[in-house]
């Protein structure tokens, strides 16, 4: 079980193309890395995630989950325009 927490403000501007920051806490020994990024890619939809850091003190994780892992969403911006302009 992966457990997501802290999903942040948006970073730079106020619309649905905006970068946001969330963390996902786990456990070490019950969950892989590619479950991770899993969860993660799920959370972010179809944009790009970015990892940043994880930390394992001090993080608001539970204590069976002590792990965290801090990614920030890019999402994908709109289509331009067939037309041009």
């Amino acid at each position: 079980m992966i457990n997501a927490v802290a999903k942040g403000a948006q970073i730079y501007g106020k619309n649905k193309y905006t970068p946001w920051g969330f963390g996902l806490c786990y456990a070490k020994s019950l969950n892989d890395p590619a479950q991770v990024l899993a969860f993660a890619q799920e959370a972010c939809g179809d944009g790009r995630i970015e990892l940043r850091g994880e930390d394992l003190l001090w993080n608001d994780c539970p204590m069976f989950q002590g792990a965290r892992a801090s990614f920030v969403c890019y999402p994908r911006g709109p289509k331009p325009s067939p037309v041009g302009g």
